[in-house]
């Protein structure tokens, strides 16, 4: 019986060790040796997280589950690279379905059922940094939004050898500013938000 034992225990380690995949994977932090060109956002590796005041307790934290984004990317020239962006404002996730409800209404969304970021210009402001200045059409009004963007790295992936960029970014934004002034100022009118992009050469 104790053979057996181990012969079984040695066949459990057998497999685990063959169904485990170890990936040797190193990105280039240098922006100006990733390749040039369209990208498109990775739905699998992408997160838009916005915080907002609520009644001096805390902060409310959510998440759009749903957007989609193109990069043309100039590493040579950053400044002509372009950014579009695009959310489904009713997927909204406050984490409860209360809270859900009332983004979605404050979104208007069945009458305006997208935002849309654009890029205005880009600046670099250090060898992986710089900013993008765009503009944000949200519930019908069309306001002027800066992103500041750190370069996380570029390379081909592991497993589909496809070119891979990765940045993050964070912002600000007053929602009065596109007619989302309900609730102010037990709901702060600042938003803070970040965001984690991975994208993939087209």
């Amino acid at each position: 019986m104790l053979n057996l034992f181990r012969v079984g225990l040695a066949l459990l380690l057998l497999s685990s060790c063959t169904a485990a995949r170890v990936v040797t994977h190193r990105v280039n932090p240098d922006p100006i040796e990733a390749p040039g060109g369209r990208y498109h956002l990775d739905p699998d590796h992408r997160v838009l997280l916005f915080r907002v005041g609520h009644l001096g307790y805390t902060k409310v934290v959510g998440r759009f589950d749903d957007l989609d984004a193109v990069l043309d990317f100039n590493p040579a020239d950053p400044a002509a690279s372009t950014l579009s962006v695009e959310i489904d404002t009713a997927s909204a996730d406050l984490g409860s379905a209360a809270l859900d409800k009332a983004a979605s209404e404050l979104f208007d969304a069945g009458e305006f059922p997208a935002a849309r970021y654009e890029s205005r210009s880009i600046t670099l402001t250090g060898p992986r940094s710089g900013k993008i200045d765009g503009v944000l059409t949200l519930h019908g009004h069309s306001v002027p939004v800066a992103l500041d963007v750190t370069f996380n790295g570029g390379a081909p992936d592991p497993l589909t050898r496809q070119n891979k960029l990765g940045f993050s970014a964070h912002g600000v934004l007053s929602r009065s500013d596109f007619g989302l002034g309900d609730w102010v100022p037990a709901v702060k009118n600042e938003v803070a938000f970040e965001i984690e992009a991975e994208f993939g050469q087209s």
